[in-house]
């Protein structure tokens, strides 16, 4: 049936009650799904928003928070009482026949909070700015991260949270050559550190995806090789304040790979990609050493599929696996992966 370049927020709380999150006709609606009644009717909690401009999550104690940016200038905090109720409150507002956000992101660790996305003045449009607003539980700091050059498409951005440290990876261009950069958030600073070029290879590079394990940063992209698409993958990590990153090795075949995404299921790593509109994916038992030779799922041929942003305080989700993103189809199954164990 084929991939459908659009994407939804699925959400799990501890009790495995499910929240999808979901934009129709520039409408964000929630339904909800309990394990002792099934779903409820979807209610819609914005209008004119579209999926690329919202970001939701779940904190420790099982509230909802998220920011969305509608397309009449207004950056709204969605957010649940005490009740479970979601409220929403304006963050403030910008002149949007002059200026474009896209691709927020939200992060609160206790009364802390940071809400980081992508700015353009319209008059140029081959430079963005990664833009950064962090509330330190008493007073709002706003830093630019970096000017992004990229035209005529835009890849997002990866940001890690691992403890108390924050991570934003993201492509810039270079001496006309896409590169994949790093920034750290300095708390002392309450700034981002001076980027870290990670990549210096020669070639087009898109759809950055970035998982990370205690030190260590698994990061594949897609890489324009021959005017194919190949996939490719590098782990990086610190050394005290050195970002290092393993052997580049490319995972794919030729083709036109794009949207690589990573899931870990116990000990297996998986990169998972769409590829001929089909799901392809590889898998490695030595976190990232060597891997296996692509295979194509063959439920990708049979059912249409979406990217699901995957959040989850489950406990058996936890034990189970590590993901951000997914492919998976209009019944939230998802695909190209599952449990394995190493023969011998």
């Amino acid at each position: 049936m084929g991939f459908v370049n659009y994407s939804e927020t699925l959400i799990r709380n501890a009790d495995g009650d499910i929240l999808n999150f979901y934009v129709k006709n520039k409408k964000l609606f929630l339904r909800k799904f309990k394990s002792e009644s099934g779903w409820d009717t979807s209610n819609e909690i914005i209008d004119n928003v579209i999926y690329d401009k919202l970001s939701i999550e779940i904190d420790k104690e099982d509230k909802i928070y998220g920011v969305a940016i509608t397309e009449s200038g207004n950056v709204l905090y969605i957010h649940t009482d005490k009740d479970n109720n979601i409220k929403l409150s304006e963050l403030f507002d910008y002149d949007y026949q002059k200026y474009l956000l896209i691709y927020p992101y939200i992060n609160k660790s206790g009364s802390n909070l940071h809400i980081i996305y992508y700015l353009q003045d319209i008059r140029n449009n081959k430079t963005w700015a990664i833009y950064s607003h962090y509330f330190d539980g008493k007073e709002w700091i706003q830093n630019n991260v970096d000017f992004v050059l990229s035209y005529p498409m835009l890849n997002t951005f990866e940001v890690v949270s691992n403890e108390n440290d924050l991570n934003i990876f993201y492509i810039n261009t270079i001496n006309g050559v896409e590169q994949i950069f790093l920034s750290e958030f300095n708390n002392v600073n309450k700034s981002w550190d001076k980027p870290i070029q990670i990549t210096n290879t020669n070639n087009k590079k898109l759809y950055l995806n970035v998982l990370n394990e205690k030190n260590d940063y698994h990061i594949t992209w897609s890489e324009f090789v021959n005017n194919n698409l190949l996939i490719k993958y590098t782990k990086g990590y610190f050394d005290e304040d050195i970002f290092s990153i393993s052997n580049i090795i490319n995972i794919s075949e030729l083709s036109n790979c794009s949207f690589p995404t990573f899931i870990k299921t116990g000990d297996v790593l998986w990169n998972v990609w769409t590829q001929m509109n089909n799901i392809y994916s590889s898998y490695s038992f030595d976190n990232g050493k060597t891997w296996s030779d692509p295979r194509m799922d063959s439920e990708s041929i049979k059912n249409k599929f979406i990217i699901y942003k995957f959040r989850t305080n489950n406990i058996e989700d936890l034990n189970q696996f590590k993901l951000n993103t997914t492919f998976g189809t209009n019944k939230m199954s998802f695909i190209g992966f599952k449990n394995i164990k190493k023969m011998g």
